[in-house]
Order: structure tokens, then C-alpha cells, then sequence
């Protein structure tokens, strides 16, 4: 193989990889009892801190459901929220954690995003449905960071449906603890089920990476252009 030939070689390879490390890795945060599965019918879901008064929060009988709930629901059990008589809301939360720390934003420009599946059980219902994220070294202390709203009714009545919820770092949101939130109501009588919470995180690139591979591409063109002359 030629001098030439090597070089082009070389530039490719380099263009290839800086591209591959600059592409975004997505990260999975687990969320413990995401799925609702670890505790019988109506009784408070572990690994979520859950509203009592005015409203409820439990784990519903997958055979509440009926045939009339289509894939992707899956496991024994679903959560649900409830808010009752215009008195209050139905909510859950927990402290996002990754490697048994809590979780942290590290650099603007990271992001994070919640998917969990939705439905509702009567079509006599109302809904507001929310997936809020919050940031604070305590959930007293936390404040809003994102909220996504759903006021749809699921159709037709029984369908799980996907909501999505994706937020972007500033600097202001770096290396505070991240909590997750699901919301229903003040809206009564509603009552949403919920199923499959999943979390993921996608950092951006490391600018030392970048300007590491940076480098070595222009030491590759430098190269070039010597034996050129």
C-alpha cells in the first residue's frame, strides 16, 4: 500500500471515531419497582413515597384490568393515582439513583428522560396526568425542574399509552440530586394507572475527548501537508 494510501486511511479512520465518541451514549437509570409488580393489590408500592389523604395511591389487580388492557402491559400489577372529590392529587415519587448514589447532573447540555405507559380505567374520568422532575438535596427542599402535562384520554378507554418526558441541563442544575414525580389531579374523579417507569440519562461528550482526537487530526494533516512539500 502506497504512502498515499496509508494516509487517506489514516484521516478516515480518525474522522470515524470522532465521530463515534462524540455521538451521545444513553445511560439507564434503574428505577426500583418501576413496573409495580412487588406488592399485592391496594397496598402502598415500595421503593414510592405516595400521597394518603384526599386522595390514594396504590398497586392495582392486573385482573382489574380486564382483556380489555392490551400489550404492552406487562406483569401482575400496575400503579394508580387517584384524586377524589376535588380534595386533593394522587402522586408518587423517588430520588433517582445510579450506582448507589444519587443521581446528578455533570455538564450542561446532559439530558435525562422518563417513559412510563398510561391508561384509564373508566371514560367517565377525567384526567391530568403529569411526569415532573425536581431537583433539591431533600424532596421537601426540591423545586420543579420539567413537567410534562397529559390531558388526553387514552382511546379507546383501556389502551396503554407511551408518555415521555425529556429534560436539558444548565449550569444551574449541576450536581444537585434529581427526584421523579407522578402526578394526578386535582381534577376528581380521576384515577390513572401507570406501568413501566423507565429513566435514562445521556451525558454529552467529554470536551478532553474531543480535543484529544481533535489533535491527533491535525498532527494527520500536518503530516500530510509536510510530505506534501
Amino acid at each position: 500500500m502506497s504512502r498515499k494510501s496509508i494516509l487517506i486511511a489514516l484521516v478516515v479512520c480518525s474522522f470515524a471515531l470522532t465521530a463515534v465518541v462524540a455521538q451521545a451514549t444513553i445511560i439507564p437509570i434503574p428505577i426500583p419497582n418501576g413496573g409495580f409488580d412487588s406488592e399485592p393489590a391496594g397496598s402502598p408500592p415500595p421503593n414510592w413515597t405516595c400521597s394518603v389523604w384526599g386522595s390514594g395511591f396504590g398497586v392495582g389487580s392486573g385482573n382489574y384490568a380486564g382483556s380489555n388492557y392490551p400489550s404492552p402491559y406487562s406483569g401482575p400489577y400496575y400503579a394508580y393515582l387517584q384524586a377524589t372529590d376535588y380534595r386533593g392529587s394522587g402522586w408518587c415519587y423517588q430520588g433517582l439513583m445510579l450506582s448507589g448514589s444519587p443521581f446528578e447532573f455533570t455538564a450542561a447540555g446532559d439530558s435525562i428522560t422518563a417513559d412510563l405507559y398510561q391508561s384509564m380505567p373508566f371514560d367517565s374520568d377525567s384526567q391530568i396526568f403529569s411526569i415532573v422532575l425536581k431537583k433539591g438535596e431533600t424532596w421537601a427542599a426540591a423545586t420543579q425542574l420539567a413537567i410534562g402535562t397529559f390531558t388526553d384520554l387514552p382511546s379507546p378507554v383501556g389502551t396503554w399509552v407511551p408518555r415521555t418526558l425529556t429534560y436539558v441541563a444548565t449550569t444551574a442544575d449541576l450536581n444537585v440530586p434529581l427526584w421523579l414525580q407522578l402526578w394526578s389531579g386535582p381534577n376528581g374523579p380521576t384515577q390513572v394507572l401507570a406501568d413501566n417507569v423507565t429513566v435514562s440519562y445521556t451525558p454529552i461528550p467529554e470536551p478532553s475527548t474531543l480535543a484529544l482526537l481533535a489533535a491527533g487530526l491535525v498532527g494527520l494533516l500536518c503530516y500530510a501537508w509536510r510530505k506534501r512539500k
